[in-house]
């Protein structure tokens, strides 16, 4: 028998607010992907008269597109001047984009819709 002691088991070094940060960052992509299907959805459904939308949401549809990219563009650059880790730049990036997706998907889905029509 040996009476050598077990090898110490190597600590983890992981900071609890990485993962935080990581898990909300991944968190807001699934909810963006999930708000931007459902607003092609809708507004597939709506330009082929199935869902009520309107007047200017197809000019809407084309015209939100650059300025979000552009803002989404501007919030990363100044995120990674700042030197953040990639997970906070993607992170910053996503904030306006998510914004417009959120905004899309709770206008089109509301209720009232069907009156306004």
């Amino acid at each position: 028998m040996s009476s050598d002691p077990l090898p110490a088991t190597p600590e983890t070094d992981v900071d609890s607010g990485l993962l935080y940060d990581l898990t909300h960052t991944g968190t807001s992509l699934a909810a963006m992907a999930s708000e931007a299907h459902t607003v092609i959805a809708m507004r597939t459904l709506g330009m082929l008269g199935f869902w009520p939308m309107g007047v200017g949401e197809n000019t809407q549809m084309i015209m939100e597109k650059p300025a979000a990219m552009a803002l989404a563009a501007d919030e990363a650059l100044r995120a990674t001047l700042q030197g953040l880790r990639p997970d906070q730049v993607l992170g910053a990036a996503l904030e306006p984009i998510r914004a417009r997706t959120q905004d899309n998907a709770h206008r089109l889905t509301r209720l009232d819709i069907w009156e306004r029509n």
